[in-house]
């Protein structure tokens, strides 16, 4: 193992930025003689997963119970993967750079479906068989969680357990199951026996969906300062979970049902303590519709009236554009009045359909007002390929658009995505347009638009589309795409667009794997 880890370090001045793998950070939880030590890996780069609130979640959690040592594991990007395999260096854990498979547990945090075969590149990096059936009594049991499983059937041939639900609740069980117990057999018989966990290996194939329900009793922590800069570089704290509204489009408002409020006071106090030391300069508070929360309005005021002595700002996610938002955008200008952030995803008319029925004139009246208080840039969210879009929706957001250019803000940009069919959606059974269809959409509005304007690829939507609605077939698909060098396919420039379509089934109508596998009662 030090031979290992002395060529990895050599190998570590030799590539591009090789802060991304080495600790420590300021914050991070190293204990001594630990009687568990589990790995939790994110599958992807180090400073996206050091944005991913679970994933600090998760880690934190693990390490507030005595004798257990949660470590964290990224992937290498290209170059120093390349090098790690020349050199019979498995993946190492960034605290202690313990190789992977010496691990008892390894557990993975699963964000979206496109980073399924990056699991499968963690486990041969680490010299791990991909399936459960062919992994032995030495081998860590492999585990996972995260909204992308709320399918879990494409990995049910993967992983030894799939974690359904909050992990507030399951993951403290797991951890005492491994306490407990030494044998891996017997670890994975206990494990069976706890709601929220799906064991193939033990066909265990069907679990109910676990709900921290009091969100006033969740876990607070001060999350670790990147040694690298995160893509968003900032105290992240839930205020949140799930959503009052239930667009139906919207996978994470009905996946995090039902709708849960923090404890605002506990909240600020924890910030009061926690954010001027924490080493980060703004704090975002992360929830799906901001302004719904109960007493929103006098805890940001008092919250960013505090931080401002520190210089330190605060942030949301994008607002509904209500009237009612009206309050919490006066108190944000109070620290910034640099951008806001609104999803119309659409026009009025089909807004109405979806779920989501805000009028122009209420967006237009709400921006007007943004900008006599000082704000100086928007930004917005659409969508296209919605069930029952036509053409006079694109026009319409092209009509919106322009009555927003007349209120004079210096920069308006635009951020257009498509629409991906997601399990456990009243949507989940429509069909999207076709590939040349979403291209056509695209043209029309770029033409049009004449505004910065982002736009999702549609290729990338439509594998995302058969890898969330695919069945237990995509297991040995996966595998398969991998082998033939498909990784790190969230990215544009390394996505192989034409093999992965070729490859995965054609999603047949009316197959929900999903509804097999997960007993979730929710009204859509």
């Amino acid at each position: 193992m030090k031979m290992e880890q002395d060529k990895y370090f050599e190998i570590l001045k030799t590539i591009s930025q090789p802060q991304r793998y080495l600790s420590p950070e300021r914050g991070f939880v190293l204990k001594e003689k630990p009687r568990l030590k589990v790995l939790l890996i994110f599958p992807d780069i180090y400073e996206i997963g050091m944005a991913n609130y679970g994933f600090h979640l998760l880690y934190f959690l693990g390490n507030s119970i005595e004798d257990v040592q949660i470590e964290r594991g990224f992937l290498p990007w290209f170059d120093l993967g390349k090098k790690m395999r020349e050199n019979s260096i498995p993946l190492l854990s960034i605290e202690t750079q313990t190789p992977a498979n010496q691990f008892p547990l390894i557990a993975f945090t699963l964000p979206t479906p496109m980073h399924f075969t990056n699991l499968i590149y963690a486990l041969d990096l680490s010299n791990i068989p991909f399936k459960w059936k062919e992994r032995n009594e030495r081998d860590p049991i492999i585990i996972a969680g995260g909204m992308s499983l709320s399918n879990p059937a494409p990995l049910l041939e993967i992983l030894d357990v799939i974690a359904i639900g909050d992990g507030e609740i399951i993951l403290p069980k797991i951890l005492n199951v491994f306490l407990e117990k030494e044998k891996k057999f017997e670890r994975l018989e206990e494990l069976s026996k706890i709601e929220g966990l799906i064991v193939p290996p033990l066909r265990k194939e069907k679990t109910k969906r676990v709900v921290l329900y009091g969100l006033k009793d969740q876990f607070l922590f001060k999350p670790i300062v990147p040694s690298f800069p995160s893509v968003h570089h900032r105290f992240t704290i839930e205020i949140m979970r799930g959503c009052p509204w239930g667009c139906r489009f919207c996978q994470a408002g009905f996946w995090y049902r039902p709708y849960r409020e923090a404890d605002l006071e506990m909240t600020y106090n924890f910030l009061v303590e926690n954010a001027p030391s924490s080493g980060f300069t703004e704090v975002g508070l992360l929830s799906l519709s901001s302004s719904d929360i109960s007493s929103i309005f006098p805890f940001c005021k008092n919250l960013i009236e505090f931080l401002k002595k520190y210089n330190i700002s605060i942030s949301m996610p994008s607002l509904r554009v209500s009237s009612l938002s009206l309050p919490l955008i006066e108190i944000l200008q109070m620290v910034r009045k640099s951008s806001l952030t609104f999803a119309p995803e659409t026009s009025e008319n089909l807004r109405k359909k979806i779920n989501k029925p805000i009028k122009d004139e209420e967006i237009i009246n709400v921006l007007i007002k943004a900008k006599d208080m000082g704000w100086k840039n928007v930004k917005f969210y659409f969508m296209l390929g919605l069930p029952f879009e036509e053409e006079e929706d694109l026009k319409s957001i092209l009509n919106l658009i322009k009555e927003v250019k007349k209120i004079g803000f210096p920069s308006i940009s635009l951020n257009i995505s498509n629409f991906v069919p997601k399990p456990w959606t009243p949507f989940q059974n429509y069909k999207m347009p076709l590939l040349e269809d979403f291209y056509e959409k695209q043209k029309f509005l770029k033409k049009n638009l004449k505004i910065k304007a982002k736009f999702t690829n549609p290729k990338i939507s439509y594998i995302e589309e058969r890898l969330s609605r695919g069945g237990k077939v995509l297991g040995n698909v996966l595998i398969e795409l991998y082998k033939r060098g498909n990784f790190f396919d969230c990215w544009d420039e390394y996505l192989k667009y034409d093999e992965y379509i070729s490859a995965l089934p054609v999603i047949k109508e009316g197959e929900n794997p999903w509804e097999e596998v997960i007993d979730f009662d929710i009204k859509k």
